[in-house]
C-alpha cells in the first residue's frame, strides 16, 4: 500500500471530522445559549454528569444481558442482493 495515499486518506478523514464538527447541532445550541446569556458552565458540568452515569448504566445493563445466540446473529439481516421477502442463512 502507497504511504502517501494513507497519509491523503488519514488527512481527508481528520478534514471531514472537523467540517462535520462545525454542524454539530449541540454546538450550535451552546453557541446560541451563551450569545444569549442563557447558559452556564456549571449547568454543562452537571448535565454532563447525568449523560455519563445514564450511558454508563446502560453499558452496565448491556454488559449484564444474554449473549445473542450464534446462529441467530443473521436472523432477519437483509443484503442487497436480496429481496425484501428474502433472509440471509445463517451458515456455520
Amino acid at each position: 500500500m502507497d504511504v502517501n495515499a494513507v497519509e491523503t486518506a488519514t488527512r481527508a478523514a481528520k478534514e471531514e471530522v472537523e467540517q462535520w464538527k462545525t454542524q454539530c447541532p449541540i454546538t450550535a445550541l451552546e453557541v446560541r445559549l451563551r450569545s444569549e446569556d442563557q447558559f452556564l458552565d456549571q449547568r454543562r458540568a452537571e448535565m454532563e454528569t447525568v449523560i455519563a452515569a445514564e450511558i454508563e448504566k446502560a453499558v452496565a445493563f448491556a454488559e449484564a444481558g444474554p449473549w445473542e445466540p450464534v446462529e441467530d446473529l443473521l436472523k432477519d439481516v437483509l443484503t442487497l442482493e436480496q429481496g425484501k421477502d428474502q433472509k440471509c442463512e445463517t451458515r456455520i
